[in-house]
């Protein structure tokens, strides 16, 4: 047998490094990385960095019973004729209750409650407000439906009937010229597509002819003032390996507005926190590979859509990088899916080369532990379905948390 020239050795070895990072394999430690872990789902190179986006809703935290309960605080002090609705619609025959509505009522608006979390899912941020704006349009859509029931379905039994109607029975009940409410069904089918219910409500539901979205987002802060609403709880999960968290880790929070809840809900964790904005120095920053000692969670609030605050986040990241984006909303994940360009995703990996910069890769997932997506067969399906992104489970997005690898600035520089 002839003995392998030096140069045949040398191109043998050359084409395996290539197959092996091609295919997605991890390539061995150098001593110049802080901190080691082996390959995950996910995909993660050794020498990339690594930036990770969770949504504050539903990834981070359960946040759907505190904005249920602002919704309906919303609708009730935006439009408090409501509370005479309410009557009809089979709660307490008290007129008098009007600041302590919900509070003093909880038993008696299960029934909303119910609906509107059985609705949660298709609940949006749209730009410049927050997302218990859309709640507040659901939480009257849903009284003045009950309202036009004329109490025929209070007081029944069944599964259905006896979670999404009125309990109690209605003194002013009346059959003649009763229509069926919507339901659950109904409503979460036509709320963003098909008969288009949010956008139809802005129109129906106008405060002198105007939008009541900018309304309801200016009577947030008198709310947040006046009532002391529940801190939602994190994800047990996510709250362990963030603890244990190194790297850029950036929490996107729906709106200004929701940035105080989405901080006494982080505040539980030994970890600094940090605002950041994309209009100015401060995220990209945050971004420099060479901030050793910055280890804060930064909070970046949604101002206008997600597709925008996607692609200054790419911008601003370094050549090698590797950006990870979990959102718990589909509407809002798949706003990121023309930031590929004609890449697709390689298989097993979940990631792609972005057209925004040059070298950063991208990786689109949708949180299945979410209480929105976990319920929600449809949204599961779009993500699995589709090329561009995946469907994930917890234990995959705390390892990536926990235990990334972290290149030093001199591995980046040579990386470059």
């Amino acid at each position: 047998m002839r003995p392998l020239s030096w140069n045949a050795v040398l191109l043998a070895a050359s084409t395996l490094l290539a197959t092996r990072e091609t295919q997605g394999f991890c390539p061995s430690l150098s001593p110049s990385t802080t901190s080691v872990r082996g390959c995950t789902s996910l995909g993660v190179s050794s020498l990339s960095s690594e930036i990770v986006l969770l949504s504050y809703d539903g990834t981070v935290a359960e946040t759907t019973d505190w904005r249920i309960d602002q919704g309906i605080d919303l609708a009730l002090s935006v439009w408090p004729r409501l509370k005479k609705l309410s009557v009809i619609a089979g709660d307490d025959d008290n007129d008098d209750d009007d600041d302590d509505f919900v509070s003093d009522s909880d038993t008696n608006m299960e029934w909303l409650r119910n609906k509107m979390r059985a609705v949660s899912d298709v609940m949006v941020s749209r730009p410049a407000v927050s997302m218990s704006c859309d709640y507040a349009l659901l939480a009257r859509l849903l009284i003045e439906e009950q309202q036009l029931d004329r109490g025929r379905s209070n007081g029944c039994s069944g599964k259905y009937g006896s979670k999404f109607h009125p309990r109690e029975t209605s003194s002013s009940s009346s059959p003649l010229g009763a229509s069926r409410p919507l339901t659950v069904g109904e409503i979460s089918a036509n709320w963003n597509k098909g008969g288009c219910l949010a956008e139809t409500l802005q129109v129906k539901y106008h405060i002198d002819f105007e939008n009541p979205l900018p309304v309801l987002q200016d009577r947030i802060a008198q709310l947040d003032k006046e009532k002391q609403y529940k801190v939602p709880e994190m994800n047990k999960a996510i709250l362990d390996a963030l603890e244990h968290s190194c790297g850029n880790i950036i929490v996107t929070v729906g709106h200004e507005s929701d940035m105080e809840m989405a901080k006494k809900t982080l505040s539980f964790m030994n970890i600094p926190l940090s605002t950041v904005t994309p209009d100015n120095d401060s995220l990209r920053q945050s971004l420099d590979t060479s901030r050793e000692n910055d280890e804060s969670i930064k909070l970046l609030a949604v101002s206008t859509t997600h597709a925008s605050i996607y692609r200054d986040v790419l911008r601003m990241a370094h050549f090698g990088s590797t950006v990870y984006i979990f959102e718990s909303s589909w509407h809002a994940l798949k706003q990121g899916i023309s930031l590929f360009g004609d890449n697709i995703p390689r298989r097993g990996s979940g990631m792609a080369e972005t057209i925004i910069g040059k070298g950063i890769n991208l990786s689109l997932n949708l949180p299945k532990w979410s209480s929105s997506v976990e319920g929600d067969i449809n949204q599961q399906n779009e993500a699995t379905m589709n090329a561009w992104t995946n469907l994930v489970e917890e234990i995959d997005c705390a390892e990536l948390l926990s235990a990334r690898i972290v290149p030093s600035p001199a591995a980046v520089r040579r990386y470059r």
